[in-house]
């Protein structure tokens, strides 16, 4: 599996820049952040979000992913007893 990387604050969301993927989310409440990436065969790889500068929680793929991936990230905010997909 792939290793992720601290990547850069911005931009928000996700961006490619000809070696990998930087991701990027905003969330002022949230404890922890998971990044699922499905490739194109359908399987999943998750990534725990743990760079933070501010509150951008920000992350870097190299390598990928690959054209037809999806992805979505998920915030957690424990302190509310409440789970956020984001």
């Amino acid at each position: 599996m792939t290793q992720l990387a601290a990547g850069n604050p911005a931009p928000l969301g996700a961006s490619y820049d000809g070696k990998g993927v930087n991701f990027t989310l905003f969330s002022a409440n949230a404890d922890r952040v998971e990044l699922c990436v499905f490739d194109g065969k359908g399987i999943e790889h998750r990534y725990d979000l743990v760079a933070r500068t501010g509150d951008i929680w920000h992350g870097y793929l190299e390598h990928g992913p690959a054209r037809h991936t999806l992805w979505l990230s998920r915030a957690w905010c424990v302190g509310s007893g409440k789970r956020a997909v984001l």
